[in-house]
């Protein structure tokens, strides 16, 4: 949702740029929507109130997953 949005106010602005700089720009609204997706994520609140976990504990499972995720992808092959 967080992408979704952030690139639709960013769209009219990407119109006048030019090729590299729209890539970055596509690059920043990607990484932008990965922190703190908890606001915005209905399994933040379920899993926190079924399992008490806090905002603390539920970014350090999200930022071990994601460098998980990167680590796999980009050493696997």
């Amino acid at each position: 949702m967080a992408t979704i949005t952030a690139a639709g106010i960013v769209a009219p602005l990407a119109a006048g740029l030019d090729a590299p700089t729209v890539a970055l720009l596509a690059l920043a609204v990607g990484a932008g929507s990965l922190f703190f997706s908890h606001v915005n994520d209905a399994g933040f609140w379920l899993v926190k109130e079924y399992f008490g976990q806090t905002i603390k504990s539920w970014s350090m499972m999200e930022t071990s997953s994601r460098w998980w995720d990167c680590w796999w992808s980009c050493c696997s092959r």
